[in-house]
């Protein structure tokens, strides 16, 4: 469905490039997904190398366990994401991730590639909320100083 007149390489090809380049071939399946997100929905560049750089992670770190991406179970993910909480990832870059890899098993799920989608009861890490900030001195003695409206 791409336009060579109109865009020479999709971000997901572009992508695809960048990741070959010195390395191994990047799985087909996730590039297939790639395609999809940037052809059917739009998704921006940097969105769809995010989605590439989380499920590439997964890939390499699967494949180091024997496993196939489309073929890791709620455990592994689990783990995944455990090692990346250990390894000094943020709260809100592992629960990026996680949100890549739910979009990514729903596609299998949805294209009758999976039975299951195993991140259906993976909770997000919690990222909590910064603190609100303070007052200076100055605005302090502004408000001390404001005339009394009642």
């Amino acid at each position: 469905m791409r336009c060579p007149a109109v865009r020479a390489a999709s971000p997901a090809e572009a992508s695809r490039k960048s990741l070959t380049d010195g390395a191994e071939a990047p799985n087909p399946l996730l590039q297939r997904f790639l395609d999809e997100l940037w052809a059917v929905e739009g998704l921006a560049p940097l969105t769809l190398e995010s989605y590439r750089r989380d499920l590439t992670a997964l890939d390499t770190w699967l494949r180091g366990r024997g496993r196939a991406l489309h073929e890791a179970d709620r455990a592994d993910l689990l783990e995944f994401l455990g090692a990346r909480m250990q390894s000094g990832y943020r709260p809100k870059s592992v629960a990026r991730a996680l949100s890549s890899l739910r979009r990514f098993y729903r596609f299998l799920v949805a294209g009758g590639l999976r039975g299951d989608d195993p991140t259906a009861r993976i909770d997000s890490p919690r990222i909590g909320r910064p603190l609100p900030g303070s007052l200076s001195e100055a605005q302090v003695e502004a408000l001390l100083e404001a005339p009394d409206t009642a």
